[in-house]
């Protein structure tokens, strides 16, 4: 049997954010976000209140998202070259397991994300206007963590790859 609860969150948050075009050639963007999450009227059991009388009901933080975000990404484009650099950041978060009062469901799960910082690039050749060649790195600095709650945890990428375009 399923109940609906009265559980209210109350999230706040701000981003800044800046998009800077110094010309053509080169535009430069950093971003951050934070943001907190508030539940209140939180039950200490999903069962009725008729099967529980002792049920009671609290408020908590909740840190299943995380609190900061981040992050930018510089573009040069000069002539037919183009390079990319980006960088985010992921802070710290809580492991979701749904009831508040159960531990860890899996054995050797962990109860949250490390907070996470992935570096990107792309440098592009134009060979022509409908092909260019391009290398690409993600996770350069090889941050092998989760990203998110059962995430699979990812090593860096690097790739050489031909981008053709039919218009």
């Amino acid at each position: 049997m399923t109940q609906d609860t009265d559980i209210e969150a109350t999230q706040v948050g701000i981003t800044a954010s800046i998009n800077f075009v110094a010309s053509e050639l080169i535009q430069f963007k950093p971003f951050l976000t934070w943001q907190k999450t508030d539940l209140d009227n939180l039950p200490s059991a999903y069962v009725l209140p008729s099967i529980d009388p002792t049920l009671t009901y609290s408020s908590k933080r909740h840190k299943a998202s995380p609190s900061l975000f981040g992050g930018w990404y510089l573009n040069v484009n000069p002539g037919k070259w183009n390079v990319n650099v980006s960088g985010f950041y992921i802070g710290e978060q809580d492991i979701y397991f749904g009831n508040l009062n159960l531990q860890t469901p899996v054995s050797g799960l962990p109860a949250n994300n490390d907070a996470k910082f992935l570096l990107n690039a792309r440098v592009a050749y134009a060979i022509a206007k409908q092909l260019s060649v391009f290398v690409l790195g993600r996770n350069i600095l090889h941050d092998y963590k989760r990203e998110f709650s059962y995430s699979d945890k990812f090593g860096s990428l690097c790739a050489l790859c031909f981008d053709f375009n039919l218009i």
